[in-house]
């Protein structure tokens, strides 16, 4: 059962997780033609915080 980890801040609109969820499961499906049915997308959301330093990348 492929299994895919979304990683971010908290999306607090159900109908907006629902988008992205039916986006991503639709790429999977194109890309290893396996039914929708088998992946299990999750979606982990970070709670920002206010005393969070900011990173530069280079």
């Amino acid at each position: 059962m492929p299994t895919v980890t979304i990683e971010g801040p908290d999306i607090d609109d159900v109908g907006i997780k629902r988008v992205l969820v039916k986006g991503i499961t639709d790429a999977l499906e194109r890309a290893y033609k396996i039914p929708r049915a088998a992946y299990v997308v999750v979606i982990k959301e970070n709670r920002l915080r206010t005393s969070v330093l900011a990173v530069r990348s280079f």
